[in-house]
Protein backbone atom coordinates (compact mmCIF):
# COMPACT_ATOMS: atom_id res chain seq x y z
CA UNK A 1 0.00 0.00 0.00
CA UNK A 2 1.39 3.34 -1.02
CA UNK A 3 1.66 6.91 1.23
CA UNK A 4 -0.93 8.94 1.03
CA UNK A 5 -0.45 12.58 1.00
CA UNK A 6 -2.48 14.72 3.34
CA UNK A 7 -3.46 17.65 2.49
CA UNK A 8 -1.02 20.06 3.34
CA UNK A 9 -0.80 23.42 4.70
CA UNK A 10 2.33 25.69 5.31
CA UNK A 11 3.55 29.02 7.50
CA UNK A 12 5.66 31.43 6.17
CA UNK A 13 7.04 33.23 8.91
CA UNK A 14 8.27 36.71 8.32
CA UNK A 15 10.39 38.96 9.83
CA UNK A 16 9.67 42.21 8.79
CA UNK A 17 12.33 44.04 10.94
CA UNK A 18 15.21 41.90 8.79
CA UNK A 19 17.00 43.48 6.10
CA UNK A 20 15.65 42.90 2.82
CA UNK A 21 18.06 40.44 1.64
CA UNK A 22 17.26 37.95 4.51
CA UNK A 23 14.71 35.70 2.80
CA UNK A 24 11.26 34.67 4.50
CA UNK A 25 11.63 30.91 6.34
CA UNK A 26 9.00 28.98 5.50
CA UNK A 27 7.84 26.48 8.49
CA UNK A 28 6.36 23.07 7.38
CA UNK A 29 3.47 21.43 9.01
CA UNK A 30 2.85 18.62 6.50
CA UNK A 31 2.03 15.27 8.11
CA UNK A 32 1.47 11.99 6.08
CA UNK A 33 -1.51 9.67 6.13
CA UNK A 34 0.32 6.45 6.34
CA UNK A 35 -2.77 4.36 5.85
CA UNK A 36 -1.39 1.64 7.47
CA UNK A 37 -0.52 0.67 10.72
CA UNK A 38 2.94 2.76 11.65
CA UNK A 39 4.56 -0.93 13.14
CA UNK A 40 4.32 -1.97 9.57
CA UNK A 41 5.78 0.17 7.49
CA UNK A 42 8.46 -1.06 5.28
CA UNK A 43 11.49 0.44 4.06
CA UNK A 44 10.06 1.19 0.39
CA UNK A 45 7.40 3.46 2.77
CA UNK A 46 10.43 5.58 3.84
CA UNK A 47 11.78 6.11 0.82
CA UNK A 48 8.44 6.94 -0.68
CA UNK A 49 8.38 9.30 1.77
CA UNK A 50 11.70 11.06 1.23
CA UNK A 51 10.98 11.35 -2.16
CA UNK A 52 8.00 13.29 -1.96
CA UNK A 53 9.92 15.09 0.97
CA UNK A 54 12.42 16.23 -1.51
CA UNK A 55 10.40 17.13 -3.79
CA UNK A 56 8.67 19.54 -2.05
CA UNK A 57 11.40 20.75 0.43
CA UNK A 58 14.95 20.11 -1.66
CA UNK A 59 17.41 17.10 -0.25
CA UNK A 60 19.71 19.90 2.01
CA UNK A 61 16.68 20.16 4.29
CA UNK A 62 15.99 16.73 4.45
CA UNK A 63 17.05 15.27 7.53
CA UNK A 64 16.18 11.79 9.76
CA UNK A 65 13.93 14.17 12.02
CA UNK A 66 12.36 16.61 9.57
CA UNK A 67 11.49 13.09 7.56
CA UNK A 68 9.99 11.59 10.63
CA UNK A 69 7.93 14.74 11.39
CA UNK A 70 6.74 14.84 7.79
CA UNK A 71 5.78 11.01 8.27
CA UNK A 72 4.23 12.07 11.77
CA UNK A 73 6.55 9.35 13.39
CA UNK A 74 9.20 9.75 15.69
CA UNK A 75 13.17 10.03 13.27
CA UNK A 76 14.08 6.77 15.62
CA UNK A 77 12.27 4.32 12.97
CA UNK A 78 13.66 5.99 10.40
CA UNK A 79 17.19 5.34 11.52
CA UNK A 80 16.24 1.60 12.46
CA UNK A 81 16.06 1.12 8.76
CA UNK A 82 18.88 3.94 7.12
CA UNK A 83 21.20 4.52 9.74
CA UNK A 84 22.91 7.41 8.01
CA UNK A 85 21.02 10.09 5.28
CA UNK A 86 23.58 9.17 2.56
CA UNK A 87 22.36 5.73 2.94
CA UNK A 88 18.52 7.02 2.27
CA UNK A 89 19.78 9.04 -0.78
CA UNK A 90 21.34 6.02 -2.08
CA UNK A 91 17.43 3.99 -1.81
CA UNK A 92 16.30 7.17 -3.37
CA UNK A 93 18.32 7.34 -6.08
CA UNK A 94 18.41 3.67 -6.71
CA UNK A 95 14.61 4.14 -6.38
CA UNK A 96 14.92 7.29 -9.25
CA UNK A 97 16.65 4.52 -11.34
CA UNK A 98 14.07 1.65 -11.10
CA UNK A 99 11.32 4.66 -12.00
CA UNK A 100 13.45 5.51 -15.37
CA UNK A 101 13.62 1.86 -15.80
CA UNK A 102 9.70 1.23 -14.95
CA UNK A 103 8.99 3.83 -17.60
CA UNK A 104 10.38 2.13 -20.57
CA UNK A 105 9.35 0.84 -23.77
CA UNK A 106 9.70 -3.07 -23.88
CA UNK A 107 8.57 -3.24 -27.19
CA UNK A 108 10.74 -1.11 -29.05
CA UNK A 109 12.92 -3.26 -32.07
CA UNK A 110 15.49 -0.89 -32.98
CA UNK A 111 18.58 0.33 -31.26
CA UNK A 112 18.66 3.55 -31.39
CA UNK A 113 15.01 3.73 -30.51
CA UNK A 114 15.77 2.26 -27.27
CA UNK A 115 18.30 4.61 -26.68
CA UNK A 116 16.10 7.97 -27.46
CA UNK A 117 13.28 6.15 -25.09
CA UNK A 118 15.95 5.84 -21.98
CA UNK A 119 17.34 9.56 -22.64
CA UNK A 120 13.55 10.77 -22.85
CA UNK A 121 12.68 8.82 -20.01
CA UNK A 122 15.43 10.06 -17.71
CA UNK A 123 14.52 13.16 -18.72
CA UNK A 124 10.93 12.79 -17.63
CA UNK A 125 12.04 11.44 -14.01
CA UNK A 126 14.13 14.71 -13.70
CA UNK A 127 11.22 17.06 -14.87
CA UNK A 128 9.04 15.31 -11.57
CA UNK A 129 12.18 14.62 -9.37
CA UNK A 130 14.58 17.02 -9.85
CA UNK A 131 16.51 16.97 -6.98
CA UNK A 132 16.62 13.45 -6.84
CA UNK A 133 18.25 13.38 -10.28
CA UNK A 134 20.99 15.53 -9.06
CA UNK A 135 21.49 13.47 -6.39
CA UNK A 136 21.94 10.49 -8.83
CA UNK A 137 24.12 12.25 -10.80
CA UNK A 138 26.79 12.57 -7.60
CA UNK A 139 25.63 8.94 -6.16
CA UNK A 140 28.49 6.73 -5.20
CA UNK A 141 25.80 3.82 -4.54
CA UNK A 142 25.77 1.08 -6.69
CA UNK A 143 21.95 0.51 -8.56
CA UNK A 144 20.75 -2.50 -10.09
CA UNK A 145 18.31 -0.88 -12.18
CA UNK A 146 21.67 2.18 -13.21
CA UNK A 147 23.53 -0.95 -14.11
CA UNK A 148 20.94 -3.03 -16.12
CA UNK A 149 20.22 0.63 -18.23
CA UNK A 150 24.12 1.17 -18.64
CA UNK A 151 25.00 -2.57 -20.05
CA UNK A 152 21.44 -1.98 -22.41
CA UNK A 153 23.05 1.43 -24.03
CA UNK A 154 26.23 -0.28 -24.27
CA UNK A 155 24.67 -3.43 -25.88
CA UNK A 156 22.59 -1.30 -28.28
CA UNK A 157 25.44 0.84 -29.04
CA UNK A 158 27.27 -2.00 -30.65
CA UNK A 159 24.35 -2.78 -32.80
CA UNK A 160 24.22 0.53 -34.06
CA UNK A 161 27.61 -0.52 -35.30
CA UNK A 162 30.45 1.69 -32.85
CA UNK A 163 33.09 -0.14 -33.05
CA UNK A 164 34.30 -1.62 -29.84
CA UNK A 165 37.04 0.38 -28.85
CA UNK A 166 34.92 3.58 -29.36
CA UNK A 167 31.93 2.34 -27.02
CA UNK A 168 32.71 3.89 -23.64
CA UNK A 169 33.65 7.06 -25.26
CA UNK A 170 30.09 7.08 -26.99
CA UNK A 171 28.77 6.07 -23.83
CA UNK A 172 30.23 9.00 -22.19
CA UNK A 173 29.15 11.21 -24.85
CA UNK A 174 25.31 10.24 -24.30
CA UNK A 175 25.32 9.82 -20.33
CA UNK A 176 27.31 13.49 -20.65
CA UNK A 177 24.77 15.06 -22.88
CA UNK A 178 21.66 13.50 -21.12
CA UNK A 179 22.03 13.61 -17.74
CA UNK A 180 24.12 17.51 -18.24
CA UNK A 181 21.01 18.52 -19.89
CA UNK A 182 18.19 17.44 -17.58
CA UNK A 183 20.52 19.26 -14.79
CA UNK A 184 20.80 22.31 -16.44
CA UNK A 185 17.16 22.44 -17.36
CA UNK A 186 15.70 21.28 -14.16
CA UNK A 187 17.94 22.63 -11.60
CA UNK A 188 15.78 25.50 -9.39
CA UNK A 189 12.54 23.89 -10.15
CA UNK A 190 9.96 25.14 -9.81
CA UNK A 191 11.51 28.42 -10.71
CA UNK A 192 14.13 26.90 -13.45
CA UNK A 193 12.26 28.26 -16.66
CA UNK A 194 11.47 31.59 -14.77
CA UNK A 195 14.66 32.27 -14.11
CA UNK A 196 15.82 31.47 -16.95
CA UNK A 197 13.25 33.43 -18.96
CA UNK A 198 15.08 36.30 -17.03
CA UNK A 199 18.57 35.72 -18.63
CA UNK A 200 17.13 35.60 -21.62
CA UNK A 201 15.11 38.94 -21.87
CA UNK A 202 18.77 40.66 -20.19
CA UNK A 203 20.12 39.55 -23.25
CA UNK A 204 18.77 42.93 -25.09
CA UNK A 205 18.31 40.32 -28.15
CA UNK A 206 14.88 39.81 -30.75
CA UNK A 207 15.89 36.61 -31.13
CA UNK A 208 15.84 35.92 -27.32
CA UNK A 209 12.94 38.37 -26.31
CA UNK A 210 10.88 36.05 -28.85
CA UNK A 211 11.59 32.78 -26.81
CA UNK A 212 11.02 34.85 -23.62
CA UNK A 213 7.18 36.05 -23.95
CA UNK A 214 6.53 33.06 -21.23
CA UNK A 215 7.98 30.09 -19.16
CA UNK A 216 6.12 27.72 -21.29
CA UNK A 217 7.71 29.21 -24.31
CA UNK A 218 11.76 29.13 -22.63
CA UNK A 219 10.11 25.30 -22.01
CA UNK A 220 9.33 24.34 -25.31
CA UNK A 221 13.06 25.44 -26.41
CA UNK A 222 14.83 23.58 -24.19
CA UNK A 223 12.61 20.40 -25.08
CA UNK A 224 13.15 20.70 -28.41
CA UNK A 225 16.92 21.22 -28.02
CA UNK A 226 16.71 18.37 -25.51
CA UNK A 227 15.18 16.36 -29.13
CA UNK A 228 17.43 17.94 -31.87
CA UNK A 229 21.03 17.38 -29.47
CA UNK A 230 20.03 14.09 -28.78
CA UNK A 231 19.29 13.08 -32.67
CA UNK A 232 22.76 15.19 -33.74
CA UNK A 233 24.78 12.77 -31.36
CA UNK A 234 23.68 9.75 -32.32
CA UNK A 235 23.93 10.68 -35.97
CA UNK A 236 27.74 11.41 -34.77
CA UNK A 237 28.27 8.56 -32.60
CA UNK A 238 26.90 6.04 -36.04
CA UNK A 239 29.81 7.86 -37.97
CA UNK A 240 32.55 6.93 -36.11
Amino acid sequence: MTLGRQQSSRIVARDFDAPPRTKPKVVLIVHYHLGIARGNLKKDDYVTAAIDYVDSHGIDAMTMRSLGAFMDIDATAVYRHFPTKEDLVYAMVDRFLQMIENSLNQKLAEARERIVDRARCTRSQFEKHPDVGVATVYSTGQSMAGFRMSVGIAKDLELLGVPAKRIPMAYQMLEGFVLGSCCQDFIGSPDNYSIRRNRYRAFDSTAFDAVAKSEKDVKKVADNAFEQGLSALLDYITSL
